[in-house]
């Protein structure tokens, strides 16, 4: 089996995380609450605009990967004050030990949040480069599960050029 084989089977669960987020944004489930005549959401924000976030994970993809980044929370829409999606610009760096590959972006990202149960979907992309072939597309997606409001342990997948996977922690400052 070669390298780029076993790896584009790997994207596909980068497209599956972009689906079922897309999916998420336009299938909202909305309690109505007869006696107060208000709404329930599903939905919740774990970030606040100015909240600057560290990223840092490892994982083994045919040898070692190392993803780290950062992000600087811009703001928030919130759809119909239910679905509310914090955007962010970051930078990603990710380096693959078993190619010797580095990948350095920068990106637009956004996060959605999940009521009651601590977890929060990111989707990222952006124009990168790797080293050493040049400039290529920049896809990231992931889950948080915040253990306190400021920590959370992280799943998460970049490609830069290349695949990487990796579980690590998240730092809110």
């Amino acid at each position: 089996m070669k390298y780029g084989k076993f790896v584009k089977k790997y994207d596909l669960f980068a497209i599956f995380i972009f689906i079922a987020l897309i999916f998420s944004i336009f299938s909202i489930n909305v309690v109505a609450d007869e006696k107060k005549g208000s709404q329930k959401s599903y939905f919740t924000s774990y970030l606040s605009t100015n909240d600057l976030c560290i990223y840092i994970s490892s994982g083994f993809l045919l040898g070692f990967t190392l993803n780290a980044g950062a992000e600087f929370v811009l703001g928030q829409w919130n759809i119909s004050n239910v679905l509310p999606i914090d955007y962010s610009l970051g930078g990603k760096f990710i380096f693959n030990g078993y190619s010797g590959h580095i990948g350095i972006s920068p990106v637009f990202m956004i996060h959605i949040g999940f009521s009651g149960i601590n977890l929060e979907l990111y989707q990222g992309i952006g124009i990168g480069v790797k080293i050493p072939d040049g400039a290529t597309f920049t896809e990231i997606a992931g889950l948080n599960w915040f253990i306190n409001k400021n920590l959370s342990i992280i799943f998460e997948y970049a490609y830069i050029g290349f695949s990487s996977w990796g579980i690590g922690i998240m730092f809110k400052i």
